[in-house]
C-alpha cells in the first residue's frame, strides 16, 4: 500500500504526474509516481472491475528495458492513481555525456524494445528527460524506459492496434534531437584541437583576426620576401660587374696603357 512508503524527495513533475523518491520500512529506496485523474474519468476508476483490469494489466507489463512495477493502486479520497517501481541510480538522458558509439548503442536498444513490444510500445515515454541511463563496467551505455502512466490509464483497453507507428515517430524525434546535440558537441571540440576559438571562426572575412585574411596576409608576405631576394641578387650582380670594371682599369694603369678611351 502507498501508506507503507515514506516520501524522501520530490524528483520531478510533468503534467498530471509527480514522481517521488520514497523509502520502505526496510529503508529500501523506490520510485513513487502519482497520476492525477481527470474528473470525467473518476467514475470508471471507482468501479472495482475497471480498476482491477487497469492495475492487473499494468503489473503484468514487463520488459528488460522498462522499469519494473512492484505495486499500484487508486487513492479514492484525493483522486489519483499511484505506482511504485524500483529505484535506479543513473542519469537522465538529457544530463548524460555521450561518448563515441553511445548513439548507436541506444538506438539499437530502443529499436529492439519497440520491436519486442509492438503496438504496446506506444505506452512508453521516449522523452529524453524521462529516459534513465547508466553505464556498465565495460563502458556500454544502457537505457531504461518508463511507462507513460497517464496514457496507460486513459487509453489501455481501447483499440490501439497500429499504434506502433506513433512510437516509431516518437523514437525518430528523440534521435533527431540526440544527433543534433551530438553534432553540436563535436563542433565545440574541433576549435580546441586546432587551437582556435569558435568565435574566431565565425568572424567575417574582413576581420583582422579572420582565418581568411590571415591566409592572404601570409601569401603577400611570402611574395614580398621573394621580391626582396630577387632584388638582392640583381644588386649583388651589378655590384660585381662594377668591381670587375674597376679592377680592369687599375690593371691597365699599372701596365702603362693608360685608361681606356
Amino acid at each position: 500500500m502507498e501508506g507503507e512508503y515514506e516520501i524522501d524527495a520530490k524528483i520531478r513533475q510533468n503534467g498530471n504526474q509527480v514522481v517521488y523518491r520514497v523509502f520502505s520500512k526496510d529503508q529500501i529506496p523506490y520510485s513513487l509516481t502519482r497520476v492525477s485523474i481527470e474528473s470525467e474519468d473518476l467514475e470508471r476508476f471507482h468501479d472495482p472491475r475497471v480498476l482491477r483490469f487497469f492495475l492487473k494489466s499494468l503489473l503484468e507489463f514487463s520488459h528488460e528495458c522498462v522499469r519494473p512495477i512492484l505495486e499500484a493502486g487508486f487513492n479514492k479520497e484525493d483522486h489519483y492513481l499511484w505506482v511504485v517501481s524500483d529505484w535506479f541510480e543513473g542519469e537522465l538522458l538529457t544530463e548524460q555525456t555521450l561518448a563515441p558509439g553511445d548513439l548507436d548503442s541506444l538506438e539499437a536498444q530502443l529499436e529492439q524494445t519497440l520491436a519486442d513490444l509492438g503496438d504496446h510500445a506506444v505506452f512508453l515515454s521516449f522523452d529524453a528527460d524521462e529516459l534513465l541511463t547508466t553505464r556498465t563496467p565495460d563502458g556500454v551505455l544502457h537505457v531504461l524506459c518508463k511507462i507513460n502512466y497517464g496514457r496507460w490509464f486513459q487509453e489501455y483497453g481501447e483499440d490501439f492496434s497500429g499504434k506502433k507507428k506513433v512510437a516509431q515517430d516518437q523514437l525518430k524525434r528523440l534521435f533527431d534531437f540526440l544527433k543534433e546535440k551530438d553534432c553540436s558537441l563535436i563542433l565545440e571540440e574541433i576549435p580546441e584541437k586546432k587551437g582556435r576559438s569558435l568565435t574566431m571562426q565565425k568572424k567575417g572575412k574582413n576581420h583582422p583576426e579572420s582565418g581568411v585574411d590571415g591566409y592572404w596576409v601570409g601569401r603577400v608576405i611570402s611574395v614580398l620576401l621573394l621580391l626582396t631576394c630577387l632584388a638582392g641578387i640583381v644588386w649583388f650582380t651589378l655590384l660585381g660587374e662594377e668591381k670587375a670594371n674597376q679592377i680592369e682599369k687599375l690593371e691597365r694603369v699599372l701596365e702603362g696603357k693608360g685608361p681606356e678611351q
